[in-house]
């Protein structure tokens, strides 16, 4: 509807056109509106296959951009414990928690830390301090690399598809 208004508007515009100028504002016209209509598909196409590969994958996006927490005894209640050696200071072992539930959380899953990635450090005052050292999110990239691969190709559809539309309509 909204294209055809476009259209009515341009052709009373293209009265004032002699014969030959009024034909080349019309294909101009219809090529407008060819274009937007192909971007729009486009755009409604890229979406549905993005959205398709994370529902197939079943990739949940929550767990994707998750960063891992840390057990807090206020909140939290603890469900397993392994002994951990500190890395540096003392040779002493202490006892943390690696799964818990989270009360405040409705869907009660249980949450992990991996203790692979963690420094556990006695500092100077005695106490017990951690850190925890991200790796790269290759789930995350691959994602992200798929993401841009579609909207790659859509473009590149795109360009193509209008180009041809331009050249058979003798625009060029």
């Amino acid at each position: 509807m909204l294209f055809r208004k476009n259209l009515e508007m341009s052709t009373e515009i293209g009265s004032l056109l002699s014969p030959d100028d009024k034909e080349l504002h019309r294909k101009t016209v219809e090529h407008r509106i060819y274009h937007h209509r192909v971007k729009g598909v486009t755009i409604l196409i890229c979406s549905l296959i993005f959205l398709g590969g994370l529902w197939i994958s079943g990739l949940d996006l929550e767990d994707l951009v998750w960063r891992a927490g840390m057990f807090n005894p206020k909140e939290h209640v603890c469900l397993k414990t392994v002994w951990v050696s500190t890395t540096q200071g003392t040779a002493d072992r202490v006892q943390l928690c690696t799964e818990w539930i989270d009360l405040s959380d409705l869907s009660g899953q249980t949450h992990r830390m991996a203790i692979e990635n963690l420094e556990v450090l006695k500092g100077q005052d005695g106490k017990i301090h951690t850190h925890l050292q991200r790796g790269i999110n290759y789930r995350l990239v691959m994602v992200v690399g798929f993401l841009t691969l579609i909207i790659l190709a859509g473009r590149i559809a795109q360009h193509f598809l209008i180009t041809r539309h331009k050249q058979r309509m003798g625009l060029t």
